[in-house]
């Protein structure tokens, strides 16, 4: 199931012609997206800051920081739950186990065909916001349920 609608989408890559072609890829896929892209994952940092997304997609090999190591600023100094979608360019399995539990909700594998990768990550994006949502909805209404059975508790 693809979401058609994403607010908007932070995307970080070192290399300014795959970061374009996934760009163009993207929105033929789904044209309701709204795409923020960077080069680099300290400025991407500072970006986010500012901004909230409903997803975060980065490359593994940065030139300043590698995309664990930014994926772990993320969520352990900027607090950050969103979703994040790492791929790689090769299939180390080390680097796919460092992501996984540095946090990422999904690694996905970047082959030479853009068009290809670019279908695979749309879907998986629909998948991650969509599981996002719910996670929060279902926290929304414990927490809406705990309080209002402390409040009937005799």
């Amino acid at each position: 199931m693809d979401i058609k609608i994403i607010r908007k989408l932070l995307l970080v890559d070192d290399d300014p012609d795959i970061l374009n072609r996934i760009k163009i890829a993207l929105e033929n896929e789904n044209h309701r997206v709204d795409l923020i892209m960077t080069y680099s994952p300290k400025k991407a940092l500072n970006i986010l800051d500012k901004e909230d997304f409903d997803c975060i997609v980065s490359d593994y090999h940065l030139s300043e920081i590698n995309g664990v190591q930014f994926l772990e600023a993320v969520r352990e100094k900027k607090k950050i739950d969103t979703p994040f979608i790492l791929y790689i360019g090769g299939s180390k399995q080390e680097t796919v186990l460092k992501a996984l539990e540095a946090g990422a909700d999904r690694v996905l594998h970047r082959g030479d065909d853009i068009i290809v990768f670019s279908k695979i990550l749309n879907h998986s994006l629909g998948q991650e916001i969509l599981n996002y949502r719910r996670k929060k909805e279902l926290k929304h209404h414990r927490n809406l349920f705990d309080n209002n059975f402390e409040f009937f508790r005799i």
